[in-house]
């Protein structure tokens, strides 16, 4: 091999830092919402569900199921955090 692992990975460091740092900036421009009513978010829940990487541990049916069962009765309130992509102000 003519050039080393270190010298091809600093290449590859700074030929895509530019486009690093742009993907950087868009990934943490986003709104956050807390939600307490889970009737409210089904759908965007649901739809969630479809497209995410989720155990049976956290589709809405279960949730929604144990927080009837269990946590109205324990007097426990949800807390839902939405997050959604939004346009990035600061390029």
């Amino acid at each position: 091999m003519s050039r080393s692992s270190k010298a091809i990975l600093a290449d590859r460091a700074e030929r895509d830092a530019p486009a690093t740092a742009a993907s950087a900036a868009a990934r943490t421009a986003v709104t956050i919402e807390i939600c307490d009513d889970l009737d409210a978010i089904e759908q965007e829940w649901r739809r969630f569900e479809g497209v995410a990487d989720c155990t049976v541990f956290q589709t809405f049916d279960r949730l929604a199921s144990w927080q009837r069962q269990v946590g109205r009765r324990a007097g426990v309130r949800a807390a839902i955090v939405l997050g959604a992509p939004t346009a990035n102000s600061c390029s």
